[in-house]
């Protein structure tokens, strides 16, 4: 009734976002290509499921995370452009089978994390403040699927 699984990786170009020819995420900010290097990145995932009848629930974690490299410059550098650290997910889903008919409801939880760096201050011409950077994202999916 109860199955668990789980993955994991580590190396350096790696990452769900490396659909651009230059992408930050995955390649250096350097300012010269001969200098262009792969961030290197690590990322787990956790899932499981647990089976009640024609009912289940599944969670499910996971978390990459990107290092930086001396070629993408000092992030104290003012309105320098932010860098993401690490991307974490989490998701919950309910789903019932009615003969061929699944219903389901599932929930996501995205949690992306930049460098902090220091912008203009808007409100003082010449001084910076600091800034955290980082974006959550909240997504519930309902749905029927038909199997056959």
């Amino acid at each position: 009734d109860f199955k668990l699984g789980g993955a994991g990786y580590t190396g350096n170009g790696m990452d769900a976002f490396s659909i651009m020819t230059f992408n930050p995420i995955y390649v250096s900010l350097a300012a010269r290509p001969e200098e262009l290097e792969f961030r290197p990145s690590s990322a787990f995932l956790v899932q499981g499921t647990y089976q009640l009848g024609d009912s289940w629930v599944s969670l499910g974690y996971g978390k990459t995370m990107l290092e930086r490299l001396d070629t993408d410059g000092d992030p104290s550098t003012p309105d320098s452009p932010p860098l993401l650290r690490s991307q974490t997910g989490i998701s919950a889903g309910l789903y019932h089978r009615i003969g061929q008919v699944v219903l389901g409801l599932d929930y996501f939880n995205a949690h992306y994390g930049f460098d902090a760096r220091l912008v203009t201050n808007p409100a003082v011409p010449g001084t910076t403040i600091g800034e955290e950077n980082e974006q959550t994202v909240h997504t519930l999916n309902g749905g029927v699927t038909l199997e056959w």
